[in-house]
């Protein structure tokens, strides 16, 4: 097995065991480049901590990263940069027994100088965006006396082409802070990244008196879920939960109303005994469940991206490859 491969594997299931303050169902990719000019990047569809739990390749891809690279001006160049940025990457894309296929987020991991680049969906992110908009000066003096890493804060933006250009068009940054999406973290080490970001959260979450969540940093998914409550409305704050949304309704009960507006919760079973796709949209609704929690006032995704994620291209293309269905 290819060592980048392997160590790409590791990792994944590291970031995924933090469920859901890093990524909730199969959101969140991690990819590495390896010595022969090879991505390495989880597999669309698939949860970080499903990555090798065999000991093989399942769920990695491979990309070929010149070839990829190369041929993305074209891309900005054609009529459809959506239809041809998904036929490029299915180009590129390695084939091989136990591959599957690369992320739609390939295009900002290919670009990224980084050895390591890590997409989270990290509730501390969208926190962090929130507060950083609200008061830019706090923000600053927080980030300089907790890491000497560089950030950038991008607004919401639609994944697929649109963010890779946005995320091209920014300043030299070990943290990209992605409005209603998460966090982007570059590094050479991927262990060592993932530390640094934990030690920001935890630090953020302690000079901002999210003294709950601090709390239960490092609780399981099924811990969480005994502890908060468990009614909330409905709220579109990432990408995920507007292409799974039909899904997540099937999940959902009413639960009455607050302030005129509905309240639901996961029905008619408890979260522990969710499994295989029901798990997956469990893990969203808990991670709004959170953020709920902590920020009742956070900012929704805007329709706009709500409204046309689910027909991107790149993700029509994913969910042929998966049956289908999300």
């Amino acid at each position: 097995m290819n060592p980048s491969a392997r160590a790409l594997a590791d990792l994944c299931r590291a970031a995924g065991r933090r469920v859901p303050q890093w990524t909730q169902g199969t959101g969140g990719n991690i990819s590495v480049k390896d010595e022969d000019g090879a991505l390495w990047i989880k597999a669309s569809g698939l949860r970080l901590d499903q990555v090798g739990a065999r000991g093989g390749l399942e769920g990695t891809a491979c990309v070929r990263l010149a070839a990829f690279t190369a041929g993305l001006d074209d891309v900005g160049r054609a009529q459809d940069s959506e239809q041809a940025y998904a036929s490029l990457l299915t180009a590129c894309t390695v084939p091989g027994e136990g591959l599957g296929r690369p992320s739609m987020e390939t295009g900002f991991h290919a670009l990224l100088p980084g050895r390591w680049v890590m997409h989270l969906h990290s509730l501390a992110a969208l926190l962090m965006v929130y507060e950083s908009v609200r008061d830019p000066v706090r923000f600053e003096a927080f980030w300089s006396a907790a890491t000497p890493l560089r950030h950038s804060v991008l607004r919401a933006v639609r994944p697929g082409w649109l963010l890779m250009e946005q995320v091209r068009a920014l300043p030299p940054s070990e943290v990209v802070l992605l409005e209603n999406h998460g966090v982007i973290l570059q590094a050479e080490d991927g262990e060592g990244g993932l530390g640094a970001w934990h030690a920001i959260e935890r630090a953020f979450f302690a000079a901002y008196g999210y003294t709950q969540l601090l709390a239960w940093d490092g609780l399981t998914a099924e811990e969480l879920a005994r502890l908060i409550a468990p009614e909330a409305p409905l709220r579109l704050f990432f990408p995920d939960t507007a292409v799974f949304l039909d899904r997540l309704r099937d999940v959902l009960g009413p639960a009455g109303t607050r302030g005129g507006e509905a309240l639901f919760q996961l029905a008619p079973r408890a979260f522990p005994e969710l499994a295989g796709r029901e798990r997956d949209v469990g893990e969203i609704w808990l991670s709004q469940l959170l953020l709920l929690s902590a920020r009742p006032e956070l900012s929704e995704l805007p329709d706009s991206i709500a409204s046309t994620v689910a027909s991107l291209p790149v993700e029509q293309f994913r969910r042929a490859i998966h049956g289908g269905t999300p």
